[in-house]
């Protein structure tokens, strides 16, 4: 992840394993950890494929989970590098996504909006920004863009933004997350910032300037 001066949320590392020490449970039932070379559908970590409910966020009761750095956690987190004008956002998901959409919204007497798309978002060499649990628990996507001047650029190019880093334009702009499920047509989403309220956080539909 990219170290920022302006930040919201927290780091992430992510670890498959077992949560809090949790022990074995030699039944293989349900949705936790199993004994090393039991047999059954599971994997060389040892827990059941996922069949819970999809959702942005972190289950860290789950039998594989992301391990935090601290002791926060936040199923988003997102902050910019005034040295480069660079923003970034991560976001976990419940179950595999097969994308997450980014809509930013600025609403002044310059309205601008973004959409940003994780299919579309590579890092600096070209791989794409984003990591998935072998069981289908959970998964992570971090979307990076940089500043640029030109519309028609950012237009153009999705890892573009015409938002300047800065502690004031950070907090005046309002964010939609919005995860859509690998497995089924199941979607979640988030809205947080100056007003996210001007997002259908209900249905979890795009804003009606796309």
């Amino acid at each position: 992840m990219k170290k920022s001066i302006f930040a919201v949320g927290s780091l992430a590392i992510f670890l498959t394993a077992c949560p809090g020490g949790k022990p074995c449970d030699t039944s293989d039932s349900g949705d936790d950890c199993i004994e090393t070379g039991e047999t059954g559908d599971t994997s060389v970590e040892g827990c059941e494929e996922f069949a819970g409910t999809f959702a942005i966020g972190i289950d860290l009761d789950a039998c594989s989970a992301p391990s935090y750095a601290d002791a926060a956690t936040a199923n988003q987190a997102m902050g910019c590098d005034p040295a480069d004008d660079t923003y970034w956002f991560e976001v976990f998901t419940i179950g595999w996504a097969s994308n997450v959409e980014l809509y930013i919204d600025q609403e002044s007497n310059n309205p601008w909006h973004e959409y940003h798309n994780s299919d579309d978002m590579v890092d600096a060499g070209g791989n794409s920004e984003a990591d998935f649990d072998a069981d289908g628990y959970w998964s992570y996507f971090y979307l990076e863009m940089l500043n640029s001047t030109s519309v028609s650029e950012v237009q153009a190019d999705p890892t573009k933004t015409l938002y300047v880093c800065g502690e004031g334009r950070l907090n005046s702009l309002s964010y939609f997350f919005v995860a859509n499920s690998d497995l089924d047509s199941s979607v979640d989403c988030i809205a947080w910032g100056n007003d996210p309220a001007i997002f259908d956080s209900a249905a979890c539909t795009a804003p009606d300037w796309i």
